[in-house]
């Protein structure tokens, strides 16, 4: 009897991991580089980057600033969608679910430095490396405690995040 796709498993090093994650994560990766590309290499994403750093000047340069942010709020509703099928394959939903996973965003960014792509990324990974050595060394009800705890003490040592953005 073959296994089902939400239970199939792909062994990587001493662990097997859900072949459904795996999934989710090349799908995550390839959104993010279709956004990066578009971010770094269209004219609608140095519009986009240029009302985000000075809204006056982009004006002045004939971008419409409320286009730039309709366009900034498509594509993070559509992100936004794309995170929400996902994470719906692999979890289930309760009321606090939303507020959960709002917290871990808010913390991600924060951690990684307002502003940075490249730092949300690096923010996401080390929180989940912490919530991972959490759960490992203190048990599965103490990982979101240990991805807090490394919030707090970024916040103390260095309130800017790991790669903060810097003025234009």
């Amino acid at each position: 009897m073959q296994s089902s796709l939400a239970t199939a498993g792909v062994p990587l090093g001493g662990i097997t991991v859900s072949l459904v994650r795996l999934v989710d994560f090349g799908i995550g990766l390839a959104c993010l580089g279709l956004l990066l590309l578009v971010l770094a290499r269209t004219a609608l994403g140095r519009a986009l980057r240029a009302t985000s750093d000075d809204p006056d000047t982009a004006r002045l340069m004939g971008i419409d600033p409320r286009k730039m942010y309709a366009v900034a709020a498509g594509i993070s509703a559509a992100t936004g969608g794309v995170a929400g099928i996902l994470l719906a394959a692999t979890s289930t939903f309760y009321p606090s679910t939303g507020s959960q996973m709002l917290l871990i965003a808010f913390e991600v960014v924060v951690v990684g430095g307002l502003g940075s792509l490249t730092g949300t990324i690096l923010g996401g990974l080390l929180l989940a490396m912490a919530q991972l050595l959490g759960a490992k060394f203190f048990g599965p009800s103490y990982n979101q405690v240990a991805g807090h705890v490394v919030v707090l003490a970024l916040l103390v040592f260095r309130p800017q995040g790991l790669l903060p953005r810097t003025a234009p």
